[in-house]
Parts: C-alpha cells; sequence; structure tokens
C-alpha cells in the first residue's frame, strides 16, 4: 500500500512540509471550515493518481507548471514486509525513477515498467488489462470527469459502457471466457468500419441501397449482350478475349502510336539537320574585285574579317550538327528497339491483327464499365455480409455477458443492500446496476434518482468493488462528497475506515458534520494532510492576484520632486 509522499514544493508557514503518510482504510484530506477553493485539495488528489502510475497531474492540470514550475514527487509503498522507494518528476513523467530510502536514484525506469511492478504485487497481472486501465475509472477527482453518479463505470469522458463493463468483469476476474469472443467482434467492427471507409472516401465504388443494386445488375445483362453483339459484328476472336486482353491490346496499340510519331519527327529534324550541313567552303566569297568596282571605298579588310568569322561559325556549327545528329540517331535506334518490342508484344496477344483501335477502344470500354458495376455491387454484397458477421458476433457476446453478469450482478446488489442499509438506516432504497447486454447498463436507486441518492450509491459501488476484487484504492474528491448528506457520508466514511484497501477522500467544512460545529472523530483521527486558506498545499494560493502598484497622479508626482 501506498505509505508517504513528498515533496520540496509542499509548503507550510514558509517551510516545506514533513512527509504526509497513509494508512489502510481511510486516509482523509481536509479542507477548510469554510470550504475554500484552490487550496490545493484536487490538487493533492491528483498527485495521488501520479503516484499510482496517472498523468492527468501533468497533462490536465496547468496551474501546477504555471506556478510551481518542474518539480520532483517522492512516494514509498510497503508489500509485505518490503518497503519500496520511488521519485518522479513532472519534467519527464513518462519516467520513475527506484531510490534508496534516502530518496537518491538509483535506477531509471519506464512509467510501463512501473505500472507493471504495481500490477504486480497487488496480484493484478492476470486478469486481463494494465494496472492504470483497472484502477484510473476509481480514482474519481475533479476534472477527470470519471464521477458522474449515473455511470460509476465511466472511467474519463468520452469513455462507454461496453468498456466499463469489460474492466468490470476484468476486475471481477470474469473476463477470461469473453476475451476470445470479445475480441473477434472487435475484428469484425473494425472491418466492417474499414470497408465502410474505403466507400466513404472513395478508394473503391460501392452501392448502398437494393434499388441501386439491382439497377447495375441490369445494366451489366444489357453491356454483356453489346459486348457479344460486338463480336458477332467483327469475329468470333473476339468473343474470346478476357478484358484484359482486349484492354492491354488497345494499350499496346496507343503507345505503338506514339513512338512512331515520335520516330516521324525526329526523322524529319535529321534530315533538315543534313542540308543545313551541306554548305560548303565555296558558299563563302573569296573575290572582292567587283565589291571595289561599285564600291572603291569599301573597308574590304573588315568583309574579309567577317567572312573569317562566318567560316569560323560554320565549323562549330558542324561540330555541334554532328553531336545533335548522333543523339538523334541514337534516340531513332531506341524507338526501334521499343517499336519492335511492343509489335512482338502485340503479336503474342491472343486476338485477330486486322482488329481496329476504335472497335478494340469500344470493347474495352464496355468491359471497363462492366467491371466498375461488378465492383459496386460487389461493396453492397461484402457491406451486407460483414454486417451480418459482426450482428452474429456481437449476440453471441451478449448473450454470454449476460449469463456472466447475471450471478455478478445479484452479488453486488446483495451487498449493495446491505451496506445501503447500514448507512441509511433501513430507511431509504438501495442502488443497483442492471447489465442487458455487452454494451449497456443500468446504475441506479429506484424511486430516488436525486444526486445525493445517486452519489451515495456511487460511493457505496465502489466499496462493494473493492471488497471484492484486488482495486487496492478509491479515491473521493469533495466536489462529490458535498452531494451527500452528512450523517449519510460520516457512515460512508465509517465503513472506508474499516476497509483493508486505501480510500482518499477530500472534505470540506468538517465542522459541519456535527451539531456542535466541531470536526467529528472520524474526520480527525484520518486527517493526513490538514489545508486552508493560509495553509495552502504548496504554500499560497493561486487564484490570488498580485498587488498592483497603481500610478500616482501627476500633482502628487510634483509634489514629490518637490520635496
Amino acid at each position: 500500500m501506498l505509505i508517504e509522499i513528498r515533496c520540496d514544493k509542499f509548503m507550510d508557514s514558509g517551510k516545506v512540509r514533513p512527509p504526509i503518510t497513509f494508512e489502510k482504510g481511510l486516509n482523509t484530506i481536509l479542507g477548510a471550515s469554510r470550504a475554500s477553493n484552490s487550496i490545493g485539495k484536487s490538487t493533492f488528489l491528483m498527485i495521488i493518481d501520479f503516484v499510482f502510475g496517472g498523468k492527468d497531474y501533468v497533462t490536465l492540470n496547468n496551474d501546477v507548471e504555471r506556478n510551481i514550475g518542474i518539480h520532483e514527487i517522492k512516494f514509498a509503498f510497503q508489500f509485505g514486509e518490503n518497503t519500496y522507494y520511488f521519485s518522479r518528476s513532472t519534467g519527464d513523467h513518462t519516467k520513475v525513477m527506484e531510490c534508496n530510502e534516502k530518496y537518491e536514484s538509483v535506477k531509471e525506469i519506464t512509467l510501463d515498467t512501473y505500472c507493471n511492478f504495481l500490477s504486480l504485487q497487488y496480484g493484478m497481472q492476470n486478469l486481463g488489462a494494465g494496472f492504470r486501465e483497472l484502477v484510473s475509472g476509481f480514482f474519481r477527482i475533479y476534472g477527470r470527469y470519471n464521477y458522474d453518479e449515473r455511470h460509476p463505470l465511466k472511467a474519463h469522458q468520452n469513455d462507454t459502457m461496453e468498456a466499463g463493463i469489460r474492466r468490470m468483469l476484468q476486475l471481477y476476474g470474469k473476463y477470461a471466457p469473453v476475451g476470445d469472443l470479445a475480441a473477434l467482434v472487435e475484428e469484425a467492427e473494425s472491418k466492417e468500419k474499414t470497408y465502410k471507409n474505403a466507400y466513404k472516401f472513395h478508394y473503391i465504388r460501392g452501392v448502398t441501397r437494393q434499388e441501386d443494386y439491382k439497377k447495375n445488375e441490369a445494366r451489366i445483362a444489357e453491356l454483356q449482350a453489346k459486348k457479344e453483339e460486338l463480336a458477332r459484328g467483327s469475329t468470333q476472336d473476339l468473343l474470346d478475349m478476357d478484358s484484359v486482353q482486349a484492354a492491354r491490346l488497345s494499350d499496346l496499340k496507343r503507345q505503338l502510336a506514339n513512338l512512331r510519331r515520335q520516330k516521324t519527327r525526329l526523322r524529319s529534324q535529321l534530315t533538315a539537320m543534313k542540308a543545313d550541313m551541306e554548305i560548303d567552303e565555296s558558299s563563302f566569297k573569296r573575290d572582292y574585285s567587283e565589291l571595289r568596282e561599285f564600291f572603291p571605298d569599301a573597308a574590304i579588310k573588315h568583309v574579309e574579317e567577317i567572312e573569317a568569322f562566318h567560316r569560323k561559325l560554320k565549323s562549330v556549327l558542324n561540330s555541334e550538327y554532328k553531336d545533335s545528329q548522333r543523339k538523334i540517331e541514337d534516340t531513332m535506334e531506341l524507338l526501334d528497339v521499343q517499336i519492335s518490342v511492343l509489335e512482338r508484344e502485340v503479336s503474342e496477344v491472343n486476338a485477330t491483327p486486322h482488329l481496329t483501335q476504335a472497335l478494340l477502344d469500344s470493347y474495352s470500354g464496355i468491359d471497363r464499365e462492366m467491371k466498375n458495376l461488378r465492383d459496386a455491387n460487389e461493396y453492397y454484397v461484402k457491406k451486407d455480409e460483414l454486417q451480418t458477421t459482426r450482428e452474429e458476433l456481437q449476440a453471441r457476446l451478449d448473450s454470454m455477458i449476460e449469463e456472466l453478469t447475471a450471478e455478478l450482478q445479484t452479488d453486488i446488489n446483495i451487498r449493495l443492500r446491505e451496506l445501503n442499509s447500514i448507512v441509511c438506516s433501513g430507511r431509504k432504497t438501495a442502488p443497483s446496476i442492471a447489465i442487458s447486454n455487452a454494451k449497456k447498463y443500468i446504475f441506479t436507486t429506484p424511486n430516488d434518482v436525486g444526486t445525493g441518492s445517486q452519489t451515495r450509491g456511487m460511493f457505496l459501488f465502489d466499496l462493494v468493488t473493492a471488497e471484492k476484487t484486488l482495486l487496492p484504492a478509491v479515491v473521493q474528491d469533495s466536489i462529490s462528497v458535498k452531494q451527500v448528506e452528512d450523517p449519510v457520508m460520516l457512515r460512508i466514511l465509517e465503513l472506508y475506515r474499516q476497509s483493508s484497501k486505501q480510500f482518499f477522500v477530500a472534505v470540506d467544512k468538517g465542522e459541519s458534520y456535527t451539531d456542535e460545529n466541531k470536526i467529528p472523530e472520524i474526520i480527525k483521527e484520518t486527517t493526513r494532510l490538514n489545508i486552508s486558506s493560509g495553509h495552502e498545499l504548496f504554500g499560497r494560493a493561486w487564484n490570488e492576484e498580485t498587488p498592483e502598484i497603481k500610478a500616482l497622479p501627476e500633482s502628487a508626482e510634483t509634489d514629490l520632486e518637490d520635496n
């Protein structure tokens, strides 16, 4: 069991608080007589959850990080004759440190390893679920949204009844017979959901209505008739071709036509280049006497220089032409190879050689439409098959759970009546739970569905669960405690004190439980942490604003300067 928690940030009157120790039975966290808020009651309960492997103290409680910063929680458990010391930092809540008795770190372990350790020490390792999954729902702390008095099996805000029923069966050691069947139901649900999502996001075609299914069947028959008519109008060989052959042949012919067009363009380009390269040296002017006759003042030397430049340019262009010619010829050779391969593939396809492209396109188009329609109808059939399978498995699971929980419900409800008679002196109806199937239960107090009576029922249900299962601890926050009438709550606390398990309960206004305006002995004797305004858990209230220094009026500033 948990025996202590300590932290250097727990302060009182400017000093670090001594270790907070715990015992079996009732452990009370006592708040102020005026029910002050923001003094640390719920925060400390979150720390207890943190010590039992939870994460919400860090992930849900932003005030801690903002006001305290990174800090270390140190704690110890006692199992048998052995005491185990640990520490856990808010800086990295995924790790736990094993410590010696001085809380000096010895070894770092993962949070999962730590939770497995607790599961083993509490004997919960063979219940078919992890430690946190089984205990988390019974740590009912403000902010965790698991204190719904009408759904005591709810572990978090978005939890389902089905998950709660499963955990209850696991805690009572009755889940093994339904585990395999539940896994099959989960798998069937996953398959059905995946298949529907594939249709929803247009990864597959489908129809969802029977009338659309019948329309598709009629269209498929119509297309089949067209396909046969097309075959009779051309050649019997076409009828024997399957859709893959037809589509393949159509694709090959398109590729061939494309490659041949490319080769024709390259051949034309090569011819033009060869024509350009036929310009020889004689094309250039060497005798400029006629030019001098008409233009005696012409700069013949400059013209000759230009002509020389042209000759050099031709030489360069000839070199580039030859490179381009070689590349084009190499490309044409590759095209010839690809054309030969495609022509050979065409000849290997089982089809008559004189089929036209238009005929192949028509045949292939009909086949594609038929395939799409068949795929759509296949979705309709497959969806119904998956739904039927899932419903049949779910019905078997419901039947098995109903059978398993029949006796369990009886035992729980008998004990709830006994405890309710004790705390209500036999004057009020008792709460009861009724599990109708694998996904639904009802927890209610007949003829008394008020918040107070329902919360009383939840407290008693937690007590019964702790009595009859390996559940090691229960946490109740003051937000629920204050819903129950005082005399009844005191009797519930007495039952908690007598338990061999640990109950951590936050209580406000202890004095209000007696006419003498005194804290009852049971609360006084079981108080492990007493916090109030001025004596908050961390030494100060986070909801109090720091006094601001207001700006002085200009006249006052002037007076100060004068002085």
